[in-house]
């Protein structure tokens, strides 16, 4: 009954992943590739950070010219200045220049279609893997639970889980793909 008047409730109210999730923040009309390698970028800047603060740093960074090239040609500071609004910009300044250089030397400029490779790259764990997997490639890897939604889905009574790993297999089990 809740997923029901939840899913009935999302179809009349936008909550701020609709408007700034990963899957909004990649410009329109660029190449599959450039689109894959900014919502690789947005996912790793959206840890720890608000979805409208995701959006203001990858606004920047599209103003700039978030192409793999383009990264490469720019300063640490430079990039550093254009998330400094995000959480660990300074770490993932760090993160988006070792895996830019990956993706120009290893993946012809595009991202890996795997998670295990993805999971290979810097400053991805396997919850932003299964939104890369999703957004970029339509896969549909399993359910990114972090812990607001293990929280809700605990509240809901939907799982009796202490951590995460395990709400997203009860999930998993119980929602349909």
């Amino acid at each position: 009954l809740a997923l029901k008047e939840i899913i009935n409730m999302r179809k009349i109210k936008n909550a701020p992943i609709d408007l700034y999730g990963a899957k909004k923040l990649p410009e329109k009309n660029i190449s599959k590739k450039v689109f894959r390698y900014q919502v690789l970028i947005s996912v790793l800047l959206s840890s720890q950070t608000k979805d409208i603060e995701t959006a203001k740093a990858m606004n920047k960074l599209k103003k700039h010219g978030l192409t793999i090239n383009n990264i490469l040609n720019t300063s640490n500071k430079k990039i550093n200045e254009l998330i400094n609004n995000v959480g660990f910009h300074n770490r993932k300044t760090i993160y988006i220049k070792k895996t830019t250089k990956i993706l120009k030397e290893k993946y012809n400029n595009d991202i890996p279609k795997t998670c295990k490779e993805i999971l290979l790259l810097s400053g991805i764990g396997p919850k932003m893997c299964m939104l890369i997997m999703q957004i970029a490639w339509n896969k549909n890897m399993g359910i990114s639970v972090d812990t607001h939604v293990h929280r809700v889905s605990n509240r809901l009574g939907w799982v009796n889980t202490k951590k995460p790993t395990n709400t997203q297999k009860d999930l998993e089990d119980l929602i349909p793909e």
